[in-house]
């Protein structure tokens, strides 16, 4: 004989698959406030005079409506992240209203031409800066009155350039003066003139041939030049005590050591002795030492005529040059 249902349990078998079919179709988001008993769901939250869009859509109910209160929550965007949140990171500096910028997909989704930061600050975001997050410049979340100079930011990497050293050459904080790549701190553009000037060859080497050892260095000739200094044979540099300063000779713009200005003190470039070679007259490595009876024509018996008379007269050439210092 078979077992017969009962009819108050095959109702209660209905009313649980029931209750199965609810759980599995309908949201969670089921809320009971008092006596009002209503499914909510983003769909139904639609209807309402505050549709749910972006990040909305997927916080939880309790986010906006504290304690299950639905009358009277209000639909500011100030309101909740403000007074309620506490996540406005602005702290009302650019405004009350953050729908007027910001989207509610994402804090950082910016509405397109709402904010501009060159309009609104005057500083243009460019290279780095507008990678950047905002906290980087803005410490603390403070907005307004920022200086925006460069070394207000950058003052830690300025006093850790070091090739060159910036603060040893003193050079200016303004950044801009010489990093006009916003990317990084390399290819920075300099103008060499308030140091050195470059001319002639110099102006065509690159940095590292005068810069293999750093930046840190003196303007002086003999700083690269040592070498060549003591490799001039002709007139010997060392031994006739030439200076080490290059450009009290040596043209700044030549392109050979050649190409030398000297005030030779003789007339060496009118008259006759224009022609002759530094090595007719100097006849040494010592070019302190010249020579004026070895060249002349006349020998020592028609001199020492001709000076019979004259007081102190002697046949020697640094003689000749006291008494003939202009070659007549």
């Amino acid at each position: 004989m078979k077992n017969k249902i009962k009819p108050d349990t095959l109702i209660n078998q209905k009313y649980s698959s029931l209750l199965l079919i609810i759980f599995i179709f309908v949201p969670l988001s089921v809320f009971t406030f008092g006596s009002i008993s209503k499914i909510w769901n983003s769909v139904t939250h639609d209807k309402t005079n505050f549709p749910l869009t972006g990040k909305h859509r997927t916080v939880s109910c309790s986010e906006c409506h504290k304690k299950g209160i639905l009358a009277g929550t209000p639909s500011e965007c100030e309101t909740c992240h403000l007074y309620k949140k506490n996540d406005d990171v602005h702290s009302f500096q650019l405004g009350v209203h953050c729908g007027e910028c910001h989207t509610p997909t994402d804090w950082k989704i910016i509405r397109p031409g709402s904010w501009s930061h060159v309009i609104e600050t005057g500083y243009p975001l460019e290279g780095q800066h507008r990678m950047s997050n905002c906290i980087q410049c803005h410490e603390d979340n403070i907005y307004s009155r920022v200086n925006s100079s460069c070394y207000n930011c950058h003052m830690d990497d300025y006093k850790r350039a070091k090739e060159p050293d910036h603060i040893l050459i003193g050079y200016s904080t303004d950044c801009d003066n010489c990093h006009n790549n916003t990317f990084n701190w390399s290819g920075a553009l300099l103008d060499h003139d308030k140091f050195w000037r470059l001319r002639g060859p110099h102006s065509g080497h690159d940095c590292s041939v005068c810069h293999q050892n750093g930046y840190n260095i003196t303007s002086d000739c003999i700083n690269c030049h040592r070498d060549d200094y003591a490799r001039a044979k002709d007139p010997d540099h060392i031994k006739s005590g030439f200076s080490t300063d290059c450009s009290s000779c040596h043209l700044e713009g030549s392109f050979s050591w050649s190409q030398a200005k000297f005030d030779h003190g003789f007339p060496i470039y009118s008259g006759k002795h224009q022609s002759f070679l530094c090595s007719d007259c100097h006849q040494s490595t010592n070019y302190y030492e010249f020579f004026c009876i070895s060249c002349h024509e006349h020998n020592k018996t028609e001199m020492d005529r001709e000076h019979s008379g004259v007081n102190g007269y002697q046949y020697e050439s640094i003689n000749c040059y006291f008494c003939h210092p202009d070659g007549n």
